[in-house]
């Protein structure tokens, strides 16, 4: 596989967009937070928080499943049936994944 110039002088430039990208998301959260606090007041806003908590939550869990995935499936080097397999792996995976955040819940002790 070769790569043109254009591929390797590229990646700067992804990675500023992708630092803007960060920064930005960072920005609007300290931005729009007080703006949602003042207009749903603090008890509607605990059902956003426990919303983004858990989305925080599963996107550090998730370790760049979906993104290999997603990368993985657009390589054209791979045939359907070798697409199909490794499908059928991450989904594997995902379920273990599942399946300790289950158990790791029902194993906290309950308040009393």
């Amino acid at each position: 596989m070769t790569h043109s110039a254009k591929t390797y002088h590229s990646a700067p430039r992804q990675l500023a967009a992708n630092v803007v990208g960060r920064a930005w998301v960072l920005f609007s959260n300290l931005v729009f937070i007080p703006i949602y606090l003042h207009l749903l007041g603090l008890q509607n806003f605990g059902v956003i928080a426990l919303f983004l908590a858990v989305a925080g939550l599963i996107s550090f869990l998730d370790m760049g499943l979906s993104t290999a995935l997603a990368r993985e499936l657009n390589d054209q080097c791979h045939t359907y049936l070798e697409k199909i397999d490794l499908l059928f792996t991450y989904e594997a995976v995902y379920a273990v994944l599942v399946g300790v955040i289950m158990l790791v819940i029902f194993l906290i002790p309950n308040e009393a």
